[in-house]
């Protein structure tokens, strides 16, 4: 039963919705039905592209949206601010 209300939603939202999207969606609905709210780990260079991802929905500049302290001491992590606001920006 469950198999086929994940797949009666993602038919009805499959041309609505990218494909990275329905993979997502068939994730969420496939954790809804297992009663697995948790979710899969994300690293933290998925959840900056996502929090960038969601500033530049808002209209936000990513240079603007990203606090400072965030980057601050590693070299890295400033390498990585600068290609993602080139990238996206």
């Amino acid at each position: 039963m469950n198999d086929e209300a994940i797949n009666y939603v993602m038919w009805k939202m499959s041309d609505r919705l990218d494909n990275s999207q329905m993979i997502r969606l068939q994730q969420t609905l496939e954790e809804a039905f297992r009663g697995d709210r948790k979710g899969p780990e994300k690293s933290s260079e998925e959840l900056l592209e996502h929090f960038l991802a969601t500033k530049r929905l808002e209209g936000r500049s990513e240079k603007n949206a990203l606090p400072v302290s965030l980057f601050d001491g590693a070299n890295a992590r400033e390498d990585r601010q600068e290609r993602l606001c080139d990238e996206y920006g």
